[in-house]
């Protein structure tokens, strides 16, 4: 069976959202004023520092949710006659919803101007056997 070709970098991983990496994107407990920072390497050294900013009540397609507010900034210096010298920045907002017990918005946008927006399509809370 052959593998799906994906490309190397999609517009996801240009902004610094990476499904199913194993980096420090929840550090639970999560509370107001909480931060950690993390790196990870693909291709370049990325560095990654995170914020708890509060909680807040955020629309999604599949509903509206009480959620922890998680601002994210991702760096990363280059030396590239193609993309330039410099520290580029990826800025991210994130929602994580206890009651989902997942991130149920992500939203981000680096220094290009090019924006990623996930967001949750559907929930169906999970009954109590009780």
């Amino acid at each position: 069976m052959k593998k799906p070709v994906v490309p190397e970098i999609s517009p996801a991983m240009f902004l610094g959202f990476r499904p199913g990496a194993r980096e420090h994107t929840l550090d639970f407990p999560l509370y107001t004023g909480k931060q950690w920072r993390y790196s990870y390497k693909l291709r370049l050294t990325n560095t990654v520092n995170v914020q708890v900013v509060g909680q807040e009540r955020v629309a999604t397609e599949a509903g509206i949710f009480n959620a922890v507010k998680i601002e994210r900034t991702r760096q990363h210096s280059t030396t590239n006659p193609r993309w330039g010298t410099g520290t580029f920045t990826t800025d991210g907002v994130y929602f994580y919803s206890p009651e989902a017990r997942s991130i149920v918005k992500y939203d981000a946008e680096n220094v290009y101007g090019a924006a990623l927006h996930i967001e949750l399509l559907k929930f169906e809370p999970t009954r109590s056997s009780w």
